[in-house]
């Protein structure tokens, strides 16, 4: 009976988080207002030319994301008040699906331990990146495009993380939400579509090797994402706003492949030092307090203890706002501005250099930790894979020329993949001690985040 009482109580708290999570959001939805750019236009277009006359047009001369052009029609001809309440929606359904993944990867749990990891996880917002989480959850037009497909897509991905670690639990029901969600998120960001299809593939082909046979409902969900992903692809419009694009990078079309490698590779590392150096440090934590509960050898304790030390440190010398571990020589300003020329290994500073080698180092200790984290070969895999997805999701903009230009929103899915990754190993720590000062350093991190962000704004 007293158990019955506890889980009662911890559903109710889970509740409670979830409230408060979704009236923060709002008070914030509200206090935004639409810009002059982007959300001016959508909203002129919302009033100006029917539904399907709108989606036409877009899909001839702009671009495939039918999906996301859909949501932000309807968010636009809507207006205002409608947004508040839908957006605070949607990033509370975020929050909740990270949940509900990391529940199905992690097993079965203590009422308890759910409660503290829904608790956590509300926390881990405020590890991302200011840039990132505003332009693309909170700017209006960003919110629809991104943040929406991503919710989509993390719903998408609920039944296959099932499928993958208790396939006996899945039921037809999950597909009735996950099928749909799958297809919206596979014609609205192709970041967060590309993600859900390899993982699930992954999971249908390692159901078949071994249950030997394929999970209808899962293939079914995999090929209709891809089949919408083609259609965005094939879109008259994406060819043609190709060719507009090259404005914003004119080396694009002579770069060599050598060079565009090197500045997608800049890029990367400049957006784990800058926009995800939260998330980083609490990855590191997470998984040092982890490995020292289960490792046994004094000296691998030690010698992963100070490697640790050594990463966090870094990323809290970057919050505090000395850029020497942040700072990559990309010489890119901010603000909707082309880029006339792109950084060279040759144009870089010693200094520089060697931010770009540390940032490499950093994540090749984030995978060597999450592979130790794991208790099984699946789930060593599943976490370093996420840690690639995250750094793949981001490659994406090898391909296109407004890789500078496009901001920060184009690392959100790259920002919600080490948020997860945060939720799954928060759920491995057993101690509930442990798990309440990991989730105070979140908080403290997250704040001081939020202030630095806000102090250098204000510069």
């Amino acid at each position: 009976m007293q158990r019955i009482s506890d889980q009662k109580k911890c559903e109710w708290l889970e509740r409670a988080c979830y409230c408060v999570f979704f009236l923060a959001a709002f008070f914030l939805c509200r206090i935004i207002k639409y810009s002059d750019g982007d959300d001016a236009y959508f909203y002129q277009m919302a009033h100006s030319m029917g539904f399907f006359e709108y989606l036409k047009m877009r899909y001839i001369t702009w671009e495939g994301r039918m999906t996301s052009e859909a949501m932000t029609y309807i968010s636009m001809y809507l207006g205002k008040t409608f947004w508040n309440i839908a957006n605070a929606g949607m990033l509370t359904l975020l929050v909740a699906g990270l949940v509900k993944i990391t529940k199905k990867i992690s097993g079965a749990m203590e009422p308890q331990k759910e409660c503290a990891l829904t608790f956590f996880m509300c926390t881990g917002i405020l590890m991302m990146g200011i840039p990132v989480i505003g332009y693309a959850g909170f700017w209006i037009t960003g919110s629809t495009f991104y943040l929406w497909s991503v919710v989509a897509g993390i719903w998408a991905a609920v039944p296959i993380a099932e499928l993958a670690f208790s396939p006996k639990t899945v039921s037809w029901k999950s597909y009735l939400y996950a099928i749909p969600c799958g297809f919206i998120a596979s014609m609205g960001l192709e970041q967060i579509a590309a993600v859900v299809i390899t993982f699930g593939v992954l999971a249908v082909a390692y159901h078949f090797w071994k249950e030997k046979k394929v999970h209808v409902w899962t293939a079914v969900e995999t090929v209709i994402m891809i089949v919408g992903l083609l259609l965005l692809f094939v879109s008259p419009g994406t060819s043609a706003r190709g060719g507009q694009e090259l404005e914003w990078m004119p080396e694009f079309d002579t770069m060599s492949v050598p060079h565009h490698i090197f500045i997608t590779v800049q890029w990367i590392l400049s957006g784990f030092a800058n926009y995800h150096k939260v998330f980083v440090s609490a990855i590191l934590i997470i998984a040092l307090v982890y490995y020292l509960q289960k490792e046994k050898e004094t000296k691998q304790k030690i010698i992963f203890s100070i490697l640790t030390a050594a990463g966090v440190l870094s990323t809290w010398v970057s919050i505090l706002g000395i850029n020497v571990f942040s700072e990559l020589g990309m010489g890119i300003s901010e603000g909707m501005v082309p880029v006339e020329k792109t950084a060279t290994l040759a144009s870089l500073s010693g200094i520089q250099i060697f931010a770009c080698i540390w940032q490499i180092g950093i994540l090749i200790l984030l995978g060597v930790f999450l592979w130790k984290a794991g208790e099984t070969l699946l789930e060593k895999c599943v976490m370093v894979l996420m840690l690639l997805a995250s750094l793949a999701s981001a490659a994406v903009m090898y391909f296109s020329p407004t890789m500078y230009v496009s901001g920060a929103r184009v690392m959100f899915v790259t920002a919600v993949l080490l948020w997860l990754l945060t939720g799954i190993l928060f759920a491995k720590v057993k101690n509930y001690r442990l798990q309440s000062v990991i989730t105070g350093y979140v908080a403290v991190a997250g704040v001081a985040n939020v202030i630095a962000y806000a102090v250098n704004f204000i510069k």
